[in-house]
């Protein structure tokens, strides 16, 4: 990965940490294992084992000067993560402990940035366990979600990205442990904000929208958002309406993507 990133470290990172870290991250690029699904152009997610545990990082590469020096002048997507990820643990909302946030310089223009983070073993996108035939079990993920979305609201966190992949979930003695993933669009607000608070919840619920052969898990959650006590998520056909709309532009996207890149 070179030997040329300059690392800043989250609060309470371990000296043992920072020393493991910091020769894993500066080995070479084999030491990098990029995970399945999440390979893009410009960012990849991976593994890298170090000495004292594995770590999760997300490294993005920036070509064009303009680009470049853009990332040079402001803050990277991955320093906004970062921030976003020290002040939800901060505030003791399940997500991966940050590590250390890094730029790599070719010259004086930042080349490439890095996020590492802790590594969740055993855990899945909710997305992905949502498919689960088994409904029991289901449920337990979904009873575990809307739980973890009542601590997202009392702490006055609003995800404007929320779907299953950017939500993970971990086996636990009582049903599932839910983790934010993807702090990159998350911003915080005085709670209870419920308003933009709905907002995140529909984000959800269009994501499950757009999913096929999901019928059951869009009536089960819908079953369980009353739990959440908001006025604005009361109206249960208003809320599907809005969620099915938010979907229709979401599919409308993709498929011009899909038009872009063929």
């Amino acid at each position: 990965m070179g030997k040329r990133f300059r690392l800043r470290w989250a609060p309470d990172v371990s000296d043992d940490m920072r020393r493991a870290a910091r020769e894993a991250l500066s080995g070479e690029a084999g030491q990098f294992l990029p995970l399945a699904g999440y390979a893009r152009q410009v960012k990849q997610v991976g593994r890298v084992d170090t000495a004292a545990g594995p770590l999760l990082v997300k490294r993005r590469r920036y070509a064009g000067l303009l680009r470049r020096l853009g990332r040079t002048v402001r803050r990277t997507k991955a320093d906004r993560e970062f921030g976003n990820l020290v002040a939800l643990a901060r505030l003791g909302v399940p997500c991966p402990r940050p590590v250390a946030v890094g730029r790599r310089f070719g010259g004086l223009l930042v080349k490439e940035s890095l996020l590492a983070e802790e590594y969740l073993a055993d855990a899945s996108p909710v997305g992905t366990l949502l498919d689960d035939p088994d409904a029991e079990a289901r449920g337990r993920l979904l009873d575990a979600l809307v739980e973890f979305l009542g601590v997202l609201h009392r702490r006055g966190v609003v995800h404007r990205d929320l779907h299953g992949d950017n939500l993970l979930a971990q086996p636990s003695p009582t049903g599932f442990a839910v983790y934010v993933v993807d702090a990159l669009h998350v911003r915080f607000v005085r709670p209870p904000a419920d308003r933009a608070f709905a907002r995140s919840v529909q984000w959800f619920l269009a994501f499950l929208v757009c999913r096929r052969g999901t019928d059951n898990v869009i009536a089960e959650f819908l079953d369980r958002v009353p739990r959440l006590g908001l006025r604005e998520l009361a109206d249960r056909g208003k809320l599907l309406a809005r969620a099915g709309a938010v979907a229709e532009k979401l599919s409308a996207r993709e498929r011009r993507n899909r038009t872009r890149r063929t």
